[in-house]
């Protein structure tokens, strides 16, 4: 089998293309947010269960935003040394057609290198942005005050995954559906109260039609808090 004739492409085929993607670089750049701002909120604060935890979870994302962004100028800087290093060869006389080739290669190479990091550099910004406003409608704490707050935490949390894992695997709809329909009621900066939502048929209420038929449900979690009953 001759693997040339299935790997070639037609002349002008990748050039079609490539206009045709490059038409759609300032589209990606102005929506660039690997994570959009609700799933900030929502996926990654909320997933604690107390406020002092979700601060230190958007410090931490912060952190990491912090080395990306200079990961992302590094990048620049070191294509933009590429770019001036390439110049001077192109221009020089000593050097030959071929070594001037190359760097040209090398030169456009470095300018792409550039196109994608400010591309991901204005995401990482903008997610950054969002989780600092985010940071100062949060209340603040020292370490001793987050060190007072494990018990509640702890308690919160283990209480949550309990009856959560029972009564998503009762109603077949599962733990992580459940949590996950939890986080996305729950508010950043505030304590997640699960215990209204414990009966899996409060949470779909809140996310199915009202006319969307509802399948019948096990009771409560026996000896536990009895959850509200599901609006009809």
């Amino acid at each position: 089998m001759d693997l040339s004739k299935l790997l070639k492409v037609e002349p002008g085929q990748s050039d079609a293309m490539v206009a045709k993607l490059t038409k759609r670089v300032k589209e990606a750049y102005d929506l660039s947010q690997n994570r959009s701002s609700f799933a900030i909120d929502h996926f990654v604060v909320s997933q604690h269960d107390t406020p002092g935890k979700q601060r230190q979870q958007v410090l931490l994302e912060l952190m990491a935003l912090l080395e990306a962004i200079l990961q992302a100028r590094d990048s620049i800087d070191l294509a933009l040394v590429d770019i001036d290093q390439a110049d001077e060869v192109i221009k020089s006389l000593d050097a030959n057609k071929f070594h001037k080739r190359r760097e040209e290669i090398g030169k456009r190479s470095a300018q792409r290198t550039i196109l994608g990091a400010e591309i991901r550099l204005k995401a990482l910004l903008r997610e950054a942005e969002h989780l600092l406003a985010l940071l100062d409608k949060m209340p603040e704490y020292t370490l001793e005050m987050l060190e007072a707050e494990e018990p509640e935490y702890w308690s919160r949390r283990l209480s949550r995954q309990a009856v959560l894992n029972q009564r998503g695997n009762a109603s077949g709809l599962g733990y992580g559906n459940l949590d996950a329909m939890f986080q996305f009621m729950s508010t950043p900066g505030e304590n997640r109260n699960f215990l209204p939502f414990a009966n899996p048929e409060v949470i779909l209420s809140a996310f199915l039609p009202s006319d969307e038929p509802k399948n019948e449900l096990p009771p409560a979690v026996p000896g536990g808090p009895t959850p509200p009953p599901a609006e009809s």
